[in-house]
């Protein structure tokens, strides 16, 4: 996938201001990776992949 947006969720913004988040606090600790909320063109496909095509967004 080549990605073209990302973007931050309410689960991030509770990371960024250090509120408490009782979905990720037991998982994370910092230096954390934020923006997983990705669109992209699909690049490549596996063979099981038949409901998705090369281009794709």
């Amino acid at each position: 996938m080549k990605a073209k947006y990302g973007g931050i969720c309410g689960s991030d913004l509770n990371l960024l201001f250090l509120t408490h988040s009782p979905v990720t606090s037991p998982f994370v600790s910092f230096p954390f990776t934020i923006d997983h909320e990705i669109v992209g063109e699909i690049t490549g496909i596996g063979s099981q992949a038949n409901h998705l095509s090369i281009g794709g967004v």
